[in-house]
């Protein structure tokens, strides 16, 4: 009896192996707003930001360098691959328009510039990815099955307050930008969420400071409300959105804008160049290849044609823009007791002179004979020339002397730190 029961188990265990159940794959659980119209669906695993406005994209803080997951869910759960590209990209038109400009600055305060990424995807704790790839510091590409869903763990390297030396910003917004589409198909859909990226979990302090901040002004108004019978409090609570313990992403619709429509991938050979020119700013903007100059006639006039093309105003007159200045540096000049700040638009010599002349009242012009050197502390006498300038750090504090040269006629610049 007891070697016919073996018998039975071996029996029923190679019937299994003949045979295994068919079991239907089930997709991720992927919760969604009941008011998206997406198919696919975007949920990071991160909670909205306390100060979230109704009637306003979604807005999370997040950590660098923690990890934080990406829910991805096809609503028709069609059995395809499809493809998903994840991007960090700036959330407003004018930094988008000078987004080279950013990433050049970014890249150049990396260790290993060429192999940094601002963002990055964990694929030992994704599930449900086919293949991914990452050719741009700024995206990874990805493809996954509609009907099982996915769900992929992503790490970003980069701060909002990255892409200038000035201390004590606010920081650039940033956004989580999302493009999707179904296998070969041209039809495009794309999401994002607003983001602010902090260190150490700046984050959560972020998110307590706000919830603090704002119990303080409902306060304020309930002791207001009390003594005037109003209902302030009931309007100020009107102005945020409840925090939700996931972010879900939102619709992004294309414009016309040509710096909203900036998915095409930033060629890095590019902004190296760029960076690497001698004679250009650290932070000198890249010509996009796409733009197209005006043409101007044999008599110095724009050509007619021209104007049709790229929709010129021959009457108008373009507004300079002011330059902001990118490094701040503390010089005690001569006779003078106190340090005073100065700051440089570019990180050039020419910048760097000519803010020293306009303090000194030095008429400097450009077939003027100056030279500048740095006097260090061990005693040497070192040029200065752009490279040195652009390896100052924020807040640098020298001292300056000037004198004139007998036997060149030169005027020279010493700096003392």
């Amino acid at each position: 009896a007891a070697a016919g029961a073996t018998a039975t188990v071996h029996s029923d265990e190679n019937d299994c192996q003949t045979h295994p159940p068919q079991q239907q794959p089930t997709p991720l659980s992927a919760p969604f707003h009941p008011d998206s119209k997406l198919r696919f669906n975007c949920t990071l695993e991160a909670p909205t930001a306390a100060t979230q406005r109704l009637n306003e994209p979604t807005l999370t803080y997040l950590n660098k360098g923690q990890l934080y997951g990406m829910i991805l869910h096809d609503r028709e759960l069609r059995d395809t691959d499809i493809t998903t590209t994840i991007r960090i990209a700036f959330h407003e038109d004018q930094h988008r328009k000078s987004a080279a400009t950013y990433w050049n600055f970014w890249l150049n305060q990396q260790p290993s510039p060429r192999s940094a990424r601002a963002i990055e995807l964990d694929k030992a704790g994704s599930v449900g990815i086919k293949s991914a790839e990452s050719k741009s510091f700024d995206r990874i590409t990805l493809q996954w099955n509609g009907m099982r869903g996915a769900k992929i763990m992503l790490r970003f390297h980069c701060l909002s307050t990255d892409f200038s030396r000035i201390k004590g910003v606010k920081g650039i917004p940033l956004r989580i930008h999302v493009d999707t589409r179904e296998g070969g198909s041209s039809t495009l859909e794309a999401c994002f969420t607003r983001i602010k990226l902090f260190r150490d979990k700046g984050a959560e302090r972020k998110n307590k400071d706000d919830q603090r901040h704002i119990e303080k002004q409902l306060e304020k108004l309930r002791a207001k409300s009390q003594s005037h019978g109003g209902s302030a409090e009931a309007a100020t609570l009107s102005v945020y959105a409840p925090i939700s313990l996931v972010t879900y992403f939102v619709e992004y619709t294309f414009s016309d804008n040509s710096s909203d429509n900036d998915d095409e991938p930033l060629n890095i050979d590019d902004i190296f160049e760029a960076s690497d020119n001698p004679m250009s700013s650290t932070l000198s903007p890249l010509r996009s290849p796409s733009l197209k100059r005006s043409s101007v006639s044999d008599s110095g006039g724009i050509d007619s044609d021209s104007q049709e093309r790229v929709g010129i105003d021959p009457t108008y007159i373009p507004v300079p823009r002011k330059r902001r200045a990118i490094i701040c540096l503390f010089i005690r000049y001569p006779n003078e007791k106190v340090y005073r700040a100065m700051y440089l638009e570019q990180l050039t010599l020419t910048d760097f002179v000519k803010k020293l002349a306009e303090r000194l009242e030095l008429q400097i012009t450009p077939e003027s004979n100056v030279e500048v050197v740095r006097k260090t502390k061990r005693g040497l006498t070192v040029k200065v020339d752009d490279s040195v300038i652009a390896q100052l750090e924020e807040e640098q504090d020298m001292e300056v002397d000037c004198t004139f040269s007998q036997e060149s006629g030169a005027l020279i610049i010493s700096l003392h730190y």
